[in-house]
């Protein structure tokens, strides 16, 4: 719901509001096979009902001169969270209420130069996974374990962006920030005995906790380059210093250091039908808490193909080519030390074709992008 009324003099007011209503019943059980036999493991089998509900209403007032507009807003959200297990008898529920105000400034010194300056609050919740008490067992040395008592953190967002177009080849975009997050969410990792099929193992226990403050510092650089009419480079870059002071059960989370990061694309238009791109992502080491993981990046390929008029297209996507999409972290706690290498997927290739009769491109209708809740 979104309303917006125009004032005179190049000014606006707007209020809306949006709700987001999520439940999901989750009933499973983990059985383990061992000489051929199949077992139930009853530590790891439940039943998990997870209702949560955000709504939000905001306000806000615009209104612009020659050359310099500006917009202040304040939005409220109230969440409820509902948790139910059939192991545990006891009804898990979270309930809070925030207020978040913003403001942006900008001014444009011409068609190709202009600066903004905004602030503004916001809310990171932890996801479901981190919430519910569901232990995995994908793996029998390293589980996830929800937990119930996490809450979200909380942001002050500070912005300063520059964009100048050089020339009809060259877009520069840099934007400099600062980032201060309250009740910081990060990973704790022990060791402990657990119960499993009545046998006491012992594996490593993640969970989602609130660890303390994080400030965040750096430059985001974007620009765009066309050197020639069928070549289009687009780079993204951040460059971030950070600083985490905090501790969980007596481990100190404190950590300060430099990460980088971002994607380099290259479009080819080798017509007005076919075009294909790579993409180059990468991620610089990092060092923070309990977790140290090395610099990983990967090569992506894309193509289409337009044919019998428009009205068909075939498509082909090839993501990771090379194979080096790999996490390799090592985690440090009291009394051990582990190193674990995974990927999220294997090198994949995907090929699409599409024939459309009789349908027109609906481009869709955007709304209001206040904030995601």
């Amino acid at each position: 719901m979104d309303y917006v009324h125009i004032l005179k003099n190049k000014s606006q007011l707007e209020f809306g509001g949006r709700s987001r209503f999520t439940t999901i019943a989750n009933d499973y059980d983990v059985n383990r096979l061992e000489d051929n036999i199949i077992t139930t493991i009853p530590e790891f089998s439940d039943e998990t009902n997870y209702k949560e509900n955000v709504t939000a209403f905001y306000g806000q007032y615009a209104k612009s001169f020659e050359k310099f507009k500006f917009q202040i807003g304040i939005r409220t959200e109230t969440t409820n969270i509902d948790i139910t297990t059939k192991n545990n008898a006891e009804k898990v529920s979270r309930n809070y209420t925030d207020v978040f105000p913003s403001s942006f400034l900008d001014y444009q010194f011409n068609d190709n130069n202009s600066i903004r300056f905004s602030i503004s609050r916001r809310i990171r919740r932890p996801r479901r996974d981190a919430l519910v008490p569901f232990s995995s067992f994908s793996d029998s040395r390293n589980i996830f374990v929800g937990n119930p008592g996490v809450n979200p953190s909380y942001v002050i967002l500070t912005e300063l962006a520059f964009e100048s177009k050089l020339s009809n080849k060259f877009t520069l975009a840099p934007t400099l920030f600062f980032r201060r997050t309250k009740q910081a969410i990060d990973y704790f990792i022990q060791k402990e005995d657990i119960s499993i099929n009545g046998n006491m193992e012992e594996v490593f226990v993640t969970r989602t906790v609130n660890i303390g403050t994080d400030k965040s510092y750096g430059l985001e650089l974007d620009f765009i380059y066309k050197p020639i009419n069928w070549l289009n480079i687009y780079n993204e870059v951040t460059l971030n210093g950070y600083q985490q002071y905090g501790s969980y059960k007596s481990k100190d989370f404190d950590a300060n250091g430099f990460a980088f990061g971002g994607r380099l694309h290259l479009n080819f238009k080798v017509s007005n039908s076919f075009r294909f791109q790579f993409q180059n992502r990468f991620r610089g080491a990092n060092n923070r808490g309990q977790l140290s993981r090395k610099a990983l990046y990967r090569l992506d390929f894309g193509m289409s193909q337009s044919l019998f008029n428009n009205n068909a297209s075939l498509s082909v996507n090839f993501k990771d080519i090379f194979d080096s999409w790999e996490w390799d972290i090592r985690t440090r706690g009291a009394d051990f030390s582990q190193d674990i290498k995974s990927q999220v997927r294997v090198p994949q290739l995907n090929i699409s074709f599409i024939y459309r009769w009789n349908q027109k491109r609906y481009k869709g209708k955007k709304g209001q992008q206040y904030d995601r809740l």
